[in-house]
């Protein structure tokens, strides 16, 4: 049952991987079940509506991997397997994008900031579903930066202020609910 459970996450996390290409953007690893993934690289958008589109196509994409997890869970219901649940970190601004390693091995990466911010946020997302405060199996938090970026595109609520590691303020943090009301 475990080898059952664990092929359908890893063709989730494959078929996640196809939608984050289609929207524009790159996966940059994969680690266990899941997959990090940016948009503006590794070629840098310098126009305010190329990085605007990209922090739209960010959130799009999250919003796509909350609908094919629920298609993954009804199916799991329906087996009596246990259900999955994810929590997905965005936050938009500078990085740097580069080759990290040695002659023997190389792997682009992302660094700074920004990437360290997006993946604190995905532990505030994972910490509401630990905590019991939501029932969703997935949780989309944005930090302010990729909020400013949406518009009215998307609904959207306040979760309030958390402390991040390694931030000296604590970080203003958004739920991301669907697509917003026509």
């Amino acid at each position: 049952q475990r080898v059952w459970l664990k092929r359908h996450a890893v063709d989730l996390v494959l078929n996640l991987a196809g939608s984050v290409s289609r929207l524009g953007g790159m996966v940059e690893n994969f680690a266990g079940d899941g997959l990090m993934a940016v948009w503006g690289a590794p070629i840098a958008r310098t126009t305010a509506a190329e990085i605007q589109a990209d922090g739209v196509a960010a959130v799009a994409c999250a919003l796509r991997m909350a609908t094919a997890l629920d298609r993954l869970n009804a199916r799991y219901r329906q087996e009596g397997l246990p259900e999955m649940r994810i929590g997905v970190g965005l936050y938009s601004g500078e990085l740097i994008g580069c080759s990290l390693g040695s002659s023997q091995r190389q792997q682009y990466s992302t660094i700074g900031d920004t990437t360290n911010t997006a993946a604190r946020l995905v532990t505030v997302a994972k910490d509401r579903m630990k905590s019991g405060q939501t029932d969703a199996a997935c949780q989309v938090v944005i930090g302010e930066t990729t909020l400013a970026l949406l518009g009215t595109k998307f609904a959207t609520s306040g979760l309030g202020s958390f402390p991040l590691k390694g931030k000296s303020q604590a970080v203003a943090c958004y739920l991301v609910e669907g697509l917003a009301a026509p």
